[in-house]
C-alpha cells in the first residue's frame, strides 16, 4: 500500500488522502476536503468519487511527472482507463 495525504488549512489535518495499491493501482480509500468519499473497507461510496478522484490528481499536478521517477500506481490506471 502507498499514501498521499495533502494538509489543508489546519497544520496536522490532512484534507486529502489517497491509499492505493502499488502493485495494481487500485484506489482503497479517498477522502478530499475533509469528506470521504471512498472507503473499499467499510462499503462507503459516494457518487462522483471518481470525477473527484480525477479532479484531485489535475489539483495537485499528480498526472505529469515532473522529476522523472514516473506517476503513482492509480493515476497510471486512470490513465490507462481513460479518465485522465
Amino acid at each position: 500500500m502507498a499514501s498521499i495525504v495533502v494538509v489543508g488549512e489546519s497544520p496536522g489535518e490532512p484534507t486529502s488522502v489517497v491509499d492505493y495499491f502499488i502493485k495494481d493501482g487500485s484506489v482503497k480509500f479517498f477522502k478530499h476536503h475533509g469528506k470521504i468519499l471512498f472507503n473499499e473497507h467499510d462499503g462507503t461510496v459516494v457518487e462522483g468519487w471518481r470525477k473527484e478522484l480525477v479532479q484531485f490528481v489535475k489539483e495537485q499536478g499528480l498526472d505529469v511527472d515532473r522529476d522523472g521517477h514516473g506517476l503513482h500506481a492509480f493515476v497510471y490506471k486512470m490513465i490507462a482507463e481513460g479518465s485522465i
